[in-house]
């Protein structure tokens, strides 16, 4: 057998295997150097790799969507925050209030000072608006339409001809702008400009004005006042009508808000219902407001000439307060932050309001509003790009292993394309042209779909990242192709299995160093990180780590299961021996399905444990700022009110007590060494407070109360230890007291900061001060706090005469998850947790179809040997489950730890309405997240079981061993 062989065993040349139904009876093939038909072979990969092309495609469009979409979701919501920050603060904080009382400056033009009615002085409200539009220049846009009142002090109130009223009720008036257009006139008309005069005889003969004014339905009824009623105003603590220092005012109509909850009523909300005032002879007063319109300003202020302090300067009436407010829009975008701060900061130095006669005071807080938005803008960039970084990194090693196993079956084709000449390029082509194309094309189309339907902005880094999803499976597939060909074509095996066992090692000695470094670079700059300065590489440290565990872990686990097989060996039964060894060969062979199954389980539950400490966080802050499911709030609680809140459905609990905000630690304190510190005291009834507090996250149980002999005891939330003796101050009284128990639950939440609190006895600190209830702690039902926060805000009498306001715990809770921010952050962690918990469950099924090889030839052969179909379960299971329990255990122990890890450079405050949460450890999570991907494990178990059992094994021995 010498010379060519011409037989019909000649091997085909190359063009022949690419192109099997061209050049039929040509001796002559396309030339080692020639191009591919790249459209022919994606067309040969689609029909043989179809299952691997689809799930590429798809693993590769769906992070494409999630990398590109959830920049343009939290742009956007990142627009939507700034109202959220707006609206969630006080009126006072959130507008831009201008507010002047004039100074005296005598009597000044247009003002008649003789014993008629004079003209009074023109309303100084158009003087500041036009120097406050010049200094906003062209950021007049960001505040809306300005609203103008000026409003007097308190009068005493009484019909006209009634010298002492029935019950004491006082009124202030106020003259305000665009009121026609936020009520509805019920009965009567709308006050208009006062040219009424009449003769007054209160002592002292005179003509004066009557003023028309304008009164709300609530405040009618509470002061029982009718329209057209007359009424005698005076100042307070004087009788009506026997000084000339009165007012007359006649009552035009009454009206109806349009929407109560308009900011419009926010500065005084007198206008929509009375205000119980404490009377110093005991009981309260009943306080309304009297609303004028503009028109009315210069006749008000020549009739209240007759009051002592009345006088006028070229900015109004020193006896009226006036404001100017403009309220900055909701609906201003994160662009509009940076204006909005530097138009406030030219407002508060400007100087067109320096060259007006008075200079107005500006009231606003915009500025900390904006510094807090800002700061919640960055701390949201850095808690997403965890979630990003670690999507990324388990999407690229699911599909890099996506296409090396695809890859796999093309191996023998590309070896024997080299050997019949084909050039490197031909290679790489025919090695990537397939599921890569597929995945691209599914990329570009889901990229761009989300810029199409989702508004926002991409940024670089995630259009970087997409890259980075298509660009290391291609790297993956050269660098297999080109290795296994290279070794196949020289006969460098033993040479190429030592080298390839060196890089392995080196490869995971600088991956362990990776993770090392990424963790002290999280810990070192955590803070600076936290700040808004995204690290990417302080990112990928939970995924590092993860990758680090499985490599030490696999490196390890070899040796105890052959130990174990050795073990089983001596038992009666085959396939826990059998399995076992496989096992122990398997788990260094099957690295990368195992590393993704590792590092599938780590950032679920990573993602899981953030998900899970915001929710609780947000919960635990709102009950720290409430300190119950309710709290109602008033100048004073009186036994009756208690009694009111005790009767009202579903109200199961409820504990007075006294709030102290401006209290004092005096001296220092032993243990810690500090000296006086702010503390805010609460007196209450332990026993009572206890009940309220049951069940809650502030629930610590009943304090001890022994404090010692002419002490009282003190239960700190921090700043000293048990059994300190301090003194407590409050107004200048001193009162010692005995630390007899330290916990962080006792702690409150005042403007999202952590105060320090004490809690004593009510009885044993009202024996040592003059104390009285100003608050009540309500346990409530859900149903029970809606009514009482709907009660608060529209019939507060209905909680008590003195009452101020009142708090929910659930309703901040509700409030907060319904921000821009947070249901993003919520909504962006769930997402990711349900892409990792797909991508874990597929690394899982590549891992089995990676093996299915040369375990179905296994299971074949047994066959053969008469082995039942029972066992092949059980051979499958005790291989597979061993490797993937510990890749599971691995993964979630790694993500109960992370969070810890990377606590420093994650600031969750701004999801949770309070200061900046401790991240701990959660083991519950970790346990349940370890279940979840278990039971995805043992699904794909049973998955390639089924397939398993359909192979035919007549078909495996007319095939041959090699079928």
């Amino acid at each position: 057998m010498t010379g060519r062989h011409e037989g019909p065993h000649r091997l085909p040349k190359f063009g022949a295997i690419l192109h099997p139904g061209k050049g039929r009876g040509r001796r002559e093939a396309p030339s080692a150097g020639s191009d591919l038909d790249v459209g022919t072979v994606l067309r040969r990969s689609a029909g043989r790799q179809r299952l691997a092309s689809i799930l590429f495609a798809l693993i590769a469009a769906t992070a494409a969507v999630y990398l590109v979409g959830a920049p343009r979701l939290q742009s956007t919501a990142y627009d939507r925050a700034l109202g959220d920050e707006l609206r969630s603060a006080t009126q006072s904080q959130r507008d831009l209030t201008f507010a002047l009382t004039p100074q005296s400056a005598g009597f000044v033009e247009g003002v008649d000072g003789g014993e008629g009615p004079g003209g009074g002085v023109g309303a100084p409200f158009t003087m500041v608006d036009d120097a406050v539009r010049r200094a906003l220049g062209s950021d007049r846009d960001l505040v809306g339409t300005p609203t103008f009142a000026a409003q007097s002090q308190p009068f005493s109130a009484a019909p006209e001809g009634v010298r002492t009223a029935a019950e004491p009720q006082q009124v202030v008036l106020r003259v305000q702008d665009q009121l026609d257009t936020h009520v509805t006139w019920t009965s009567g008309t709308s006050p208009g400009e006062a040219t009424d005069t009449r003769l007054i005889d209160d002592n002292v003969r005179r003509r004066a004005r009557v003023m028309p004014v304008g009164v709300s339905e609530a405040v009618a009824s509470a002061l029982g006042i009718k329209v057209g009623q007359v009424l005698v105003l005076g100042a307070v603590n004087s009788l009506p009508g026997g000084v000339r220092d009165t007012v007359h005012v006649i009552v035009s109509g009454t009206f109806r808000p349009r929407d109560p909850g308009d900011a419009f009523w926010q500065p005084e909300p007198q206008l929509l219902d009375v205000a119980a005032i404490p009377s110093p002879q005991g009981g309260s007063v009943r306080r309304g407001a009297l609303v004028l319109p503009l028109e009315s300003y210069p006749a008000l202020t020549d009739t209240l000439q007759g009051f002592q302090l009345q006088e006028f300067s070229p900015m109004g009436s020193s006896a009226l307060t006036h404001t100017w407010r403009y309220t900055v829009r909701e609906d201003l975008t994160r662009a509009d932050a940076t204006r909005l701060e530097k138009a406030t900061g030219r407002l508060a130095s400007s100087v067109e309001l320096t060259r007006l006669p008075e200079r107005p005071t500006l009231i606003t807080d915009v500025p900390g509003l904006v510094q807090r938005y800002l700061r919640s803008l960055t701390s949201t960039s850095v808690v997403t790009s965890f979630a990003s970084a670690g999507i990324t990194a388990l999407a690229i090693i699911v599909l890099m292993l996506t296409a090396l196993v695809a890859t796999a079956g093309k191996l023998r084709e590309l070896t024997l394309m080299t050997a019949r000449g084909a050039s490197t390029r031909n290679v790489l082509t025919v090695a990537l042209v397939g599921p890569l194309t597929w995945g691209v094309a599914g990329v570009a189309v889901a990229s761009g779909l989300a810029v199409l339907l989702l508004d926002g902005t991409t940024p670089w880094s995630s259009w970087l990242q997409v890259g980075l999803v298509v660009a290391a499976p291609a790297i993956a597939i050269a660098v297999l192709a080109l290795g296994h060909v290279r070794d196949a074509t020289t006969g460098r095996v033993g040479t190429s299995h030592l080298v390839r066992a060196a890089r392995r090692v080196v490869a995971e000695v600088a991956l362990i160093t990776l993770a090392v470094l990424a963790v002290v670079t999280v810990r070192s700059r955590g803070e600076v990180i936290s700040g808004g300065q995204t690290d990417w590489y302080a990112a990928l440290a939970p995924v590092l780590v993860a990758a680090a565990a499985a490599v030490v872990v696999f490196r390890l686990l070899p040796a105890p299961l052959r130990a174990l097989s050795r073990w089983a060996g001596r038992g009666k039964g085959y396939v826990p021996f059998l399995g076992l060894a496989r096992t122990s060969r398997s788990s260094t062979t099957s690295g990368l399905p195992l590393l993704a199954l590792v590092v599938g389980a780590s950032v679920l539950t990573v993602l899981a444990s953030i998900f899970v400490t915001i929710g609780q966080q947000r919960t635990e802050s709102a009950y720290l700022m409430v300190g119950a499911d309710v709290r109602v709030d008033a100048v004073r609680i009186d036994p009756q009110d208690v009694a009111a809140l005790s009767s009202r459905p579903g109200v199961q609990a409820v504990a007075p007590a006294h709030i102290d905000s401006n209290a004092q630690i005096a001296g220092a304190v032993v243990s810690t060494g500090q000296r006086a510190r702010s503390l805010t005291v609460i007196a209450l009834d332990p026993a009572k407070y206890s009940s309220v507090i049951a069940g809650t996250p502030l629930d610590t149980g009943q304090a001890p109360l022994d404090a010692g002999p002419d002490r009282i005891p003190v239960w700190l939330s921090d700043g000293a230890s048990v059994g300190d003796e301090i003194e407590l101050e409050l107004g200048g009284t001193h009162v010692p007291a005995t630390v007899t128990m330290v916990d962080p639950r006792f702690a409150r939440v005042t403007g999202g900061r952590t105060v320090t609190t004490g809690f004593v006895p009510f009885d044993q600190l009202a024996d040592r001060v003059a104390i009285q209830p100003t608050s009540v702690y309500v346990r409530a039902s859900p149903e029970a706090s809606t009514d009482l926060m709907t009660a608060s805000r529209t019939d507060r009498a209905a909680l008590g005469e003195l009452e101020t306001g009142a708090a929910s715990a659930r309703e901040i809770v509700d409030e907060s998850a319904a921000r821009a921010l947070p249901s993003f952050v919520t909504r962006l962690y769930a997402v990711a947790a349900a892409l990792a918990s797909i991508l874990a469950f597929l690394a899982v099924v590549l891992l089995l179809i990676a093996s299915r090889p040369e375990r179905r030839q296994l299971l074949l052969r047994l066959r053969t040997m008469g082995v039942p179909r029972a066992a092949e379960a059980r051979l499958l299971g005790v291989e597979v489950l061993p490797l993937l329990a510990t890749a599971v255990l691995v993964g979630a122990a790694v993500g109960v730890a992370a969070p810890v890890l990377v606590s420093s450079a994650l600031d969750l405050g701004a999801y949770t309405t309070g200061p900046r949460p401790t991240l701990t450890p959660r083991w519950s999570v970790g346990a349940a997240a370890a279940g979840a991907a278990f039971l995805l494990a043992v699904l794909a178990l049973v998955v390639e079981h089924l397939r398993t059992r359909r192979a035919s094994l007549g078909e495996h021995l007319r095939g041959g061993e090699s079928a």
